[in-house]
């Protein structure tokens, strides 16, 4: 049957890799880009933080774990009117979800 399926459904492999993280235990949730300012975001279940990579390969924390006493990182989407980012948080360890808005320098706006 797999045989059948994959003669009527030949594999198409035009995948690359786009991005490569240096930290090895960073597993990204949620993933958001800025098509306009050139930068990608990814949300970190496991380190509660938001990291940012520019078109130049820069990586940095957009957001640091422990602050804002951020929960895990679920979604995250960036704003194209302002390229402010929103993230959905899950609730642990502290026992709350939260939408936290943060502007395009990391800080958390209200």
């Amino acid at each position: 049957m797999v045989a059948q399926i994959h003669q009527r459904y030949r594999p198409i492999h035009n995948a690359h890799v786009a991005i490569t993280i240096a930290e090895s235990d960073l597993f990204p949730e949620g993933l958001a880009a800025d098509a306009t300012e050139h930068l990608f975001y990814l949300g970190s279940e496991y380190h509660n933080k938001i990291v940012k990579r520019s078109e130049t390969k820069r990586t940095s924390d957009f957001v640091r774990q422990g602050v804002y006493d951020l929960m895990p990182v679920g979604g995250v989407h960036v704003d194209p009117t302002d390229h402010s980012v929103w993230a959905a948080t899950d609730p642990r360890p502290q026992n709350r979800s939260e939408i936290v808005h943060f502007d395009t320098t990391g800080t958390g706006l209200p």
